[in-house]
């Protein structure tokens, strides 16, 4: 298609930094047509790897939709139930530029309405790469300042870790386990510091977990808390759970090994 070719010959992709004037412009001209429209662009955003794939002048195509339909679902409240939904299917796209787009409709459905984006998200917790996107918008400046629903946000933020802290051994080499818990560990300061206690609290609670990585989160977000004045008091009592809930030395000494059957000779 003539279209698809001028856009993948001016994405920029693979060599250079996305042209990200040529994503405004598109989204701009898009996001306010007709349904024949938004059909052209979903058809375009599920172009999959094999016809648009990752790091090729192509992948431009299915990162130009996404955005596109992400500023529509943004400017208009009617459509956000169905786009939210057509997001979701994209949210864990082979090709991390997809992702990242996703990631950045959510921000600007959030930048218009904080609370919507907050309440429609609880849905997108069932999948890793899908809870480390809500994660990351919830977090970013233009959506963090405008959020007043810390009941919800922590309902948010539990989901994430419940969501680690069941994962089995297979689960956790996933790349989108890798995704969220790396997620985690740089958002939450930002959001304790945001929403103070409620946060800190829930992350305290997962202190006891049995996987390595969560435990870990609990120790890097009472380290950088311990930096702020007023939440001093709570880093302090994440560090007492902490050390309360760690696992006590094994002795060797007390290690049951087997004894060696030696024969005897005739």
């Amino acid at each position: 298609m003539p279209l698809f070719e001028l856009l993948a010959r001016h994405g920029r992709l693979p060599a250079g930094p996305i042209n990200t004037g040529l994503l405004e412009e598109w989204g701009a001209m898009t996001s306010d047509g007709d349904d024949d429209l938004e059909k052209f662009l979903r058809s375009m955003g599920e172009l999959d790897a094999e016809s648009a794939q990752g790091a090729t002048a192509y992948e431009f195509l299915p990162v130009a939709a996404v955005l596109a339909l992400g500023t529509r679902a943004a400017r208009h409240p009617d459509l956000r139930d169905s786009l939210f939904h057509w997001l979701h299917g994209r949210a864990d796209d082979l090709r991390f530029r997809v992702r990242e787009a996703v990631i950045e409709s959510l921000t600007r459905i959030g930048e218009r309405s904080p609370e919507d984006l907050l309440q429609r998200s609880a849905a997108w917790m069932d999948g890793f790469f899908h809870a480390a996107a809500v994660l990351r918008a919830l977090s970013d400046d233009r959506v963090l300042d405008r959020l007043d629903d810390t009941a919800a946000l922590v309902e948010r933020i539990e989901s994430a870790l419940q969501l680690c802290d069941g994962a089995n051994r297979a689960m956790c080499r996933y790349p989108g386990y890798k995704e969220v818990i790396a997620t985690l560990d740089r958002v939450a300061p930002r959001l304790a510091k945001r929403f103070g206690a409620p946060v800190l609290r829930l992350f305290e609670a997962h202190a006891g977990s049995g996987k390595p990585e969560i435990r870990a989160l609990v120790v890097s977000l009472a380290k950088a808390t311990s930096k702020v004045g007023r939440q001093r008091d709570e880093a302090q009592q994440m560090n007492k759970t902490l050390a309360a809930t760690a696992k006590k030395p094994r002795d060797p000494r007390a290690a049951q090994r087997p004894t060696r059957q030696r024969s005897k000779k005739a």
